[in-house]
């Protein structure tokens, strides 16, 4: 079922034009508004304070599958070096 998301003017949203904006607006402050948290303090698979190990700067307005793509890549650009030969992409994450 549709979950009838939409933007600012009210037009119905594709998946593929979500943004976080959007997730923020349907996803992230419903789940977090009783509690006044962090959204990843939120979640069942959090033990503890979670610092992050890295830091990833981009718009929300880009759309969320476009930033995953991005993330995906530096994933696989900057994974951990095993070898000399793997220092040719620099370091790791």
């Amino acid at each position: 079922e549709k979950e009838g998301w939409t933007d600012l003017e009210g037009n119905l949203l594709k998946p593929e034009d979500v943004n976080l904006y959007h997730a923020n607006r349907y996803i992230l402050l419903p789940f977090t508004v009783e509690s006044q948290s962090d959204f990843v303090n939120e979640l069942p698979s959090t033990a503890g304070p979670q610092p992050p190990r890295f830091f990833v700067s981009h718009w929300w307005g880009e759309p969320v599958k476009q930033f995953i793509m991005c993330i995906d890549r530096a994933q696989l650009d900057f994974r951990r070096n095993d070898c000399v030969a793997d220092d040719s992409r620099g370091g790791g994450f």
